[in-house]
């Protein structure tokens, strides 16, 4: 069995495209792109082992209006160990992954190293081909390339070091909060940098807009009032406006120059502010 670093998976994925693949490691985000990838090559067609595996398992292959072969990808495959607890069930797994040409098993960030050594794991890493661990970029990386995204605010390496002490070095959430920040009308300093990048355990000021939009009155002042506390005022405002004149274009099906757009439709609808009729 090879093994191979994602980023070196990404860069020949031509290389792997037919190969039967185990994915594991922290870096979602970078598993997400292969996946990506592929579908440039075959139609991607993902499974949950814990939901749907017998779709996984089945031998039919893409849709009604499929114009490329199938490349099937099993999510959460730690699950699996769980799920197969009969031996013909075991049995009926492993002898599906030997015919198929190809597949990827997707391990989630949680999986523990211990069920490699499983009877289960033991058997599938005899049948799988390529090894890819995705592993979070270096520290140093994720600041070159906050630099080069940003190069256009004209930020400093002082404020990308910021952005990744607050945000982290998960891809998936720098990638959401350096959009929010090429967003941003004004001038980036570290106030707006502390305002508007956010980790999950912080007030997150981005969601206070669509209290304010959907009528939440109360719970809107509620979170004025804490943002407040950390937040300069004038960066709020600048912040209210950059969003506003964003969701008004989504209202009218106008996504061009938005960023973050996947992010503003998800947070926007779970919302559902009157006026958002898509």
């Amino acid at each position: 069995m090879q093994r191979v670093k994602i980023l070196d998976a990404l860069r020949k994925v031509s290389e792997l495209k037919d190969r039967k693949i185990i994915i594991y490691g922290p870096e979602e985000y970078l598993v997400q792109q292969f996946l990506k990838k592929l579908g440039e090559f075959y139609e991607v067609e993902k499974f949950y082992a814990d939901e749907n595996l017998e779709g996984f398992l089945s031998r039919e292959e893409g849709g009604l209006f499929a114009t490329k072969a199938t490349f099937k990808v099993l999510l959460k495959g730690d699950v699996l160990t769980g799920v197969l607890r009969k031996k013909a069930d075991k049995e009926r797994f492993l002898k599906s992954l030997k015919e198929k040409e190809r597949f990827a098993i997707v391990l989630t960030p949680e999986f523990e190293s211990k069920k490699w050594k499983t009877e289960l794991f033991q058997e599938i890493t005899k049948i799988v081909e390529i090894l890819i661990y995705a592993e979070r970029l270096p520290r140093e990386t994720l600041i070159k390339r906050i630099l080069s995204k940003l190069e256009s605010k004209g930020i400093n390496r002082g404020l990308a070091e910021l952005i990744v002490d607050i945000a982290g070095e998960d891809l998936a959430r720098l990638k959401l909060e350096t959009d929010k920040l090429l967003e941003y009308p004004g001038e980036i300093t570290p106030q707006v940098v502390s305002a508007l990048v956010f980790s999950g355990s912080e007030v997150n000021v981005f969601e206070i807009i669509y209290l304010l939009i959907g009528g939440e009155k109360k719970e809107f002042l509620k979170e004025l009032e804490k943002a407040l506390l950390t937040v300069d005022p004038l960066v709020l405002v600048g912040l209210f406006q950059s969003q506003v004149r964003q969701l008004i274009n989504l209202s009218f099906g106008n996504e061009k120059g938005i960023k973050n757009v996947g992010t503003l439709y998800s947070i926007a609808r779970k919302r559902k502010p009157a006026w958002f009729l898509n």
